[in-house]
């Protein structure tokens, strides 16, 4: 599971630093994920990265967490978050599919760009859906690589092969909706920003 762990440990100071590639998508994606949010929800974030999302969100729900696999995302996360001011978000390096949580304790689950870095993805999708209260949801957004470019393909398995990218899943729309669904969700918004982006919010039956 953690097998990326070493990749994004090395990336975090840059992946920090980076600005968002898509800002307008970035912004639906929000207003997307907030339109589901109530007060009194407990929200987990899995693949939080160095929490720039979490941060934005938290303040909208009663309580937020955010998991990653990499200490030094994490770390970065817990820098942000001493300024924030925010008492009802933390942070904590674990690994995604094994979080030590109660199944049907949580409202929602954000998996946000992290899917398709996971080569158990279907047993973290199922983890998931266990840790989620009836008619609670999951909102992902993952690379669809599958039908990418014919020449970009073995580029990406090249820079894979020696440590320029992190070990990458190539998935089309139609198997993310499926993973989705065989785990038990019903997809009840998929929505696709541009080629190769899949966004989807799914729920559990109440």
């Amino acid at each position: 599971m953690a097998a990326g762990a070493g990749f994004w440990n090395i990336m975090a100071k840059n992946y920090a630093k980076s600005p968002i590639s898509d800002e307008a998508s970035y912004q639906k994606k929000l207003e997307k994920t907030r339109a589901c949010f109530r007060a009194d929800m407990d929200v987990l974030e899995i693949g939080c990265g160095t929490g720039s999302t979490a941060l934005l969100h938290a303040p909208l729900v009663k309580t937020y967490e955010g998991v990653d696999f990499s200490k030094n995302m994490v770390a970065i996360a817990k820098g942000k978050l001493k300024g924030s001011g925010l008492k009802n978000l933390t942070f904590t390096c674990e690994p995604i599919d094994s979080i030590s949580r109660q199944p049907n304790s949580v409202d929602m689950v954000l998996a946000m760009n992290i899917l398709h870095l996971l080569p158990n993805h279907k047993e973290v999708i199922g983890h998931v859906y266990d840790l989620l209260k009836p008619g609670g949801m999951i909102v992902s957004s993952s690379a669809s690589l599958k039908n990418m470019n014919r020449v970009m393909k073995p580029v990406m398995h090249a820079g894979m092969l020696i440590g320029l990218l992190p070990p990458l899943q190539f998935f089309d729309t139609a198997y993310l909706k499926q993973m989705h669904e065989e785990a038990g969700f019903e997809v009840v918004e998929l929505w696709e920003p541009k080629k190769g982006v899949v966004f989807i919010i799914a729920q559990k039956p109440a």
